[in-house]
């Protein structure tokens, strides 16, 4: 049996708010370039909670970006294809090299 590898996350920052209409959050991002139509995973250790979204629009200083780069703690707003909540964790998937 062939076995593939489902990668490995790293968290990112953590939504502080959280807003039903329009899907949207307020998060604390640190040490990513994000994009719209990335995959993050959402999660919680505590509430039992992990879910795939995909960001719709990006903006920071309500200013609406295709692509950001930030590497330093930034307060980012997001808005996703599915609900999410305050408190849960962002994750992106990391590439992990082939071991030689």
């Amino acid at each position: 049996m062939q076995q593939v590898s489902t990668g490995q996350v790293r968290e990112i920052g953590e939504i502080t708010e959280w807003f039903d209409r329009p899907k949207a959050a307020v998060a604390k991002v640190r040490d990513i370039t994000l994009s719209v139509k990335q995959r993050i995973f959402l999660a919680s250790e505590t509430k039992a909670c992990c879910q795939l979204v995909i960001i719709e629009s990006i903006q920071i200083d309500d200013v609406s970006q295709d692509t950001v780069e930030i590497t330093t703690e930034t307060e980012v707003g997001l808005k996703f294809n599915a609900n999410a909540r305050k408190g849960l964790s962002l994750y992106v998937e990391v590439d992990k090299s082939p071991e030689q």
